[in-house]
Order: C-alpha cells, then sequence, then structure tokens
C-alpha cells in the first residue's frame, strides 16, 4: 500500500489545494512552459495525488488543446487520456457552450471572472449529454506570464436531475394544494354555515397524527383529506344543508349519502395518500354503527380515524343553523366517553392529550 491509498479524501483534498498553489511554481525556468509539463519528481506526487479524487481534472494550453487531465476526467468525457491529450475542449461541447466557456476563460485570463464555477452541459464521445461544473484558473510561468488554464470539472448530471425532478414535484403539489383548496372552498360556498370548518378540521387531524408520531408523508395525506373531507356535499340540496331546524329521516339519509359521493368524486384523481378512502369512512365508527357501509376498528384504515374524531371534536365546538355551538369541553367528553367504543382509543387519546396540554387551540 502506497502513501496515498492510506490518505483520507480530505487529506488529498487538502494537498491538492496546495499543490494548486504551487504549480505556477513549478514549472521549469526561463520560459513559458506549456501547461501540464512538471518538473520531473515533482510530477509523479502531482499527478498520483490527482488520480485519488473523483472529480475531473485538467489543463489545457491557450489554444484550449489538453495537455493534461486524470482519469475521473477522461471518464467523465467519455474518452481515454491518450484521446484526451492534444484534444481541444469544443470536441465536447455544443457550440452555444463552447461560446459560453470561451467567454468565462477569456475572463479568467483577464482576472476579470465574477463566478469561480461554471455549470454547463458537455457531450460525452458517445454522445451522452451530461451536466458539469468546472473551477477554473489561470496557470502562469515564472516569469508570470499566462501559459494555459487548470481546473476542476464534477459530473452533476445526476444530482442536477433529482433537483429539476424535485423542483417538478414541488410545483405539482403546489398545483394540488390550490385544487384541494378550490374544491374545498365551492363546498362552503354550498353550505355558508361550514365556512372554515375543512381547514379546522384538516388543521386538528394534522396535530393529532403527528402526535402519534406518524410520518410527515402520511401526515400530509390527512391534512389533505381532512380539507375536503365534506366534498361529497356539493351534490346535496342547499336547502337541506342550511335547513334551520332538525332534519327528518328522509333528510338525514340524504345527508349519509355525502361520504359516497365524495369517494366516488375522488376515487380515480392518483393521491399519493388513500384521500378517497379516507373520506369514504370518515363516518364510520370502530363498533360498526356508523355510515355508509357500518365499517368496523379493523375495517377501517388509520387516516379515516383520525378524521373521524377531528371531525366530531371541530363539529360539536362549532355552530350550526340547527343548534348553537356545544362547546370544546363537550367535545372532549364525547370522544373520551367512547373511546374504544365508537372512536379509536390510540387516536382518542392522542387528540385528549393535545387540548389538556394546551399544545392545540382549536382556531377560528
Amino acid at each position: 500500500m502506497d502513501q496515498y491509498s492510506k490518505k483520507s479524501k480530505t487529506q488529498l483534498i487538502e494537498e491538492l489545494v496546495s499543490l494548486h498553489k504551487k504549480l505556477d511554481a513549478q514549472a521549469p525556468s526561463g520560459g513559458d512552459t506549456p501547461a501540464g509539463i512538471i518538473q520531473t519528481g515533482q510530477e509523479n506526487n502531482y499527478h498520483h495525488v490527482f488520480e485519488q479524487i473523483d472529480d475531473g481534472y485538467w489543463e489545457v494550453d491557450l489554444a484550449g488543446q489538453t495537455t493534461y487531465c486524470n482519469q475521473a476526467m477522461a471518464r467523465i468525457t467519455g474518452y481515454t487520456v491518450e484521446e484526451m491529450i492534444g484534444l481541444s475542449y469544443s470536441n465536447y461541447m455544443e457550440p452555444n457552450v463552447q461560446r459560453e466557456v470561451y467567454r468565462h476563460f477569456n475572463s479568467v485570463f483577464r482576472g476579470e471572472a465574477e463566478k469561480k464555477t461554471l455549470l454547463y452541459n458537455i457531450v460525452t464521445k458517445d454522445m451522452q449529454s451530461r451536466i458539469v461544473e468546472i473551477s477554473v484558473s489561470l496557470i502562469k510561468s515564472p516569469a508570470g506570464k499566462p501559459v494555459g488554464f487548470r481546473g476542476i470539472m464534477r459530473d452533476i448530471t445526476d444530482r442536477q436531475r433529482d433537483m429539476d425532478l424535485q423542483e417538478s414535484f414541488n410545483t405539482m403539489r403546489k398545483a394540488l394544494g390550490q385544487t384541494v383548496q378550490a374544491l374545498s372552498l365551492a363546498i362552503e360556498v354550498r353550505d355558508p354555515y361550514t365556512a372554515g370548518h375543512h381547514r379546522r378540521v384538516s388543521d386538528l387531524a394534522r396535530s393529532i397524527a403527528t402526535a402519534m408520531g406518524i410520518s410527515r408523508e402520511s401526515i400530509d395525506g390527512i391534512r389533505i383529506a381532512g380539507s375536503i373531507h365534506d366534498i361529497g356535499k356539493i351534490s346535496i340540496p342547499s336547502e337541506i344543508l342550511s335547513k334551520p331546524a332538525k332534519l327528518t329521516d328522509i333528510e338525514f339519509r340524504i345527508i349519509q349519502t355525502h361520504p359516497q359521493m365524495g369517494y366516488d368524486i375522488l376515487k380515480n384523481i392518483d393521491f399519493p395518500w388513500p384521500v378517497a378512502m379516507a373520506v369514504y369512512q370518515h363516518h364510520e365508527r370502530i363498533n360498526g354503527t356508523g355510515y355508509p357501509r357500518g365499517l368496523k376498528g379493523t375495517e377501517m384504515i388509520l387516516e379515516a380515524k383520525i378524521l373521524a374524531v377531528a371531525d366530531v371534536v371541530e363539529a360539536m365546538s362549532s355552530y350550526r343553523p340547527y343548534r348553537r355551538a356545544i362547546g370544546i369541553d363537550d367535545a372532549l367528553v364525547e370522544i373520551r366517553n367512547n373511546s374504544g367504543t365508537l372512536y379509536d382509543p390510540e387516536v382518542t387519546e392522542a387528540c385528549l392529550d393535545l387540548f389538556k396540554s394546551g399544545s392545540y387551540i382549536l382556531k377560528d
């Protein structure tokens, strides 16, 4: 094992930086020695260090022709080291990129470069497009005359593509949020007495899920489902939704269709969470007395169990056209007394703890 293989990557990079500072003084005296020609003895150490790094290292003369590169640089461009020597950088760049790189090199030559690194596309020998970033510095002779350029090239293709995918995902997620908000507002226009109900249920459900230690990704789904859990009411006649008196049996049975209608509206939307099913089940109860299907505890998804508790607490605490607001204290008594019967015990406990500790206040 040689002295370099024992060194850490950090040590190699530190040595690389040190070598960068010394390179200008290493060329033979008495002339304008081309880049890449290092005195015997120094050359082996210099090249050996660059062969230990993952990034490409290159040197070109003032005409842009490669005078030295390491194996990593050859691997990034798709050429062999032997093929790279004497090759102009224009051979692996498209014309528009060539012009940009030329301007950057020229600004480095004049000492005017503002950017330390440059991001651009190269075309490999097998015509594959790669995204790279380079740092460039000027090579000078002992007499102080510029003789070429040196730099580090890093292949960031995968990282850039991941960033592009993340940006696309964030854009889609934002659009999804705006769509969900629009749906929620559409329901509240139909049922003004429940204005803010979706938002408050969504917020409480999110807090309960967080307290239960549910993953952030799942919490996002619960928040979305809470925001539109009553979307099925858009199909209910407004005179029933806003009736200022007790509903008849027929009217109540019509109201009970809204989870099914909500599911039908959402089931073909490709959410990354079980939003449609949570909406479908949010009026089910773990003892099978809920609606629309009379499911029992093991048949219900956790998201629906959380929505069920959040929905009851918010609804009982708020005014309705057919009754006054019952209040948060009575709402908490309701879920406490029916924990394990109507409501999931773990969900109920998490909700009660939020209010008991004072860490959550139902918002207006």
